[in-house]
């Protein structure tokens, strides 16, 4: 072998064993799928809650918000949230999620804030710490935008926080509320 032709085959080693280590992780990834009920955040998420809290807007305004909930999985992918919610001066509503883990890994969330109505939003999941916080960001009209942070304090507490921007980045309103795990 001529030193030319060597230094052409050390030159595609790296790009193959890179190329083939592709191949094998996503083969691999593939083969480690997790259903939703053994999801490290979601498993932890099953049973029945209750929650306080408050939205704070920018105007003044305080809403306080209250919401009692059941999460149960429906299959190997997907899982609801369906209960009921009351905020200040205008009544009771029944709202659910349905949270889906797709093939690939990504999280999704559809979100009916009234069942009795057909509108839903679509929020984007990412886990942000192993099996204890999860973020929901839905792009709304017109570039604006809303993003609720979950995050396990221990196994039977969640604290929420979320904000909701307009249009130009600017805050419309945030909010805080603890959740506690009922016990049955």
């Amino acid at each position: 072998m001529n030193p030319t032709s060597a230094l052409r085959c050390s030159c595609l080693s790296p790009g193959f064993a890179f190329a083939a280590l592709l191949l094998l992780s996503g083969f691999a990834s593939a083969q480690d799928k997790v259903e939703i009920k053994d999801h490290p955040y979601f498993k932890k998420a099953i049973g029945e809650w209750s929650s306080e809290g408050e939205r704070k807007y920018t105007d003044g305004r305080v809403v306080k918000i209250k919401q009692e909930w059941k999460t149960e999985v429906l299959g190997a992918n997907t899982l609801t949230m369906e209960g009921n919610s009351e905020r200040d001066g205008q009544g009771t509503t029944h709202y659910k999620w349905t949270i889906t883990l797709m093939d690939t890994g990504l999280i999704e969330a559809i979100y009916q804030r009234d069942t009795s109505k057909p509108d839903t939003q679509r929020y984007e999941v990412q886990q942000t710490e192993e099996g204890v916080k999860i973020e929901l960001t839905a792009l709304l009209d017109n570039n604006s935008k809303v993003s609720t942070v979950d995050t396990f304090k221990d196994n039977d507490t969640i604290e929420s926080t979320v904000t909701r921007t307009d249009s130009t980045g600017a805050t419309i309103y945030t909010g805080t509320a603890v959740a506690k795990r009922k016990k049955t």
